[in-house]
């Protein structure tokens, strides 16, 4: 009796045993297959809203950083192409536009090779917009006429800077209130799952 009982108690143990090893491949690293809640582990997932919601705001943010560079790249390109001293621009009116050109290029592969980047780079990218808008009236070039064409390639290269900046504020708060609300759901599942065991 007593060895019977003892073998009981042995197999009850090796049972139990196995039941936790097979809780701990369940819950460990994810590769034994679906979990106890029907999610699925780490190696077969389907793609989660957080990285879906990032691969597709990377897609539509690097066109129009690429555009904001070309934006950039015309500006200097302009001082050249544009007679803007025959429209009477001074000479300090030139250089602001090669500087502003060169600043608005490197945000621009900034937020191309990092678009999660700090939401100020979008401010300066505004404020570079409008001061490239403003620039006709404060360098003495604010003709409309034949002569007008400097004025108007900044001002509307200017209103480009002002869009693609607000494009990227858009895209950085769209992208943390998906991750806000993934992070509830996530949050609201494993309450679920410890109420239910």
């Amino acid at each position: 009796m007593t060895r019977n009982g003892t073998a009981g108690n042995g197999m009850a143990g090796n049972g139990m045993a196995g039941r936790h090893a097979t809780d701990a491949g369940s819950y460990g690293d994810g590769s034994g297959g679906q979990m106890a809640d029907g999610g699925y582990g780490a190696q077969g997932a389907p793609m989660g809203p957080m990285a879906m919601s990032d691969r597709v705001q990377q897609t539509a943010i690097s066109a129009p950083n690429a555009l904001l560079l070309i934006a950039g790249i015309w500006l200097i390109l302009s001082r050249f192409v544009f007679d803007f001293p025959l429209a009477g621009s001074t000479a300090g009116g030139v250089l602001n536009g090669v500087v502003i050109g060169i600043a608005v290029a490197i945000m621009a592969l900034v937020r191309m090779s990092a678009y999660r980047s700090n939401p100020m780079i979008n401010l300066v990218t505004v404020v570079a917009g409008a001061w490239m808008m403003a620039s006709p009236w404060a360098f003495g070039y604010p003709h409309f006429g034949s002569g007008g064409r400097p004025g108007w390639s900044d001002i509307i290269v200017g209103g480009f800077i002002i869009f693609f900046g607000l494009l990227g504020a858009a895209g950085n708060l769209m992208r943390r209130r998906v991750s806000g609300s993934s992070r509830m759901s996530m949050m609201s599942r494993g309450g679920g799952r410890l109420a239910t065991r």
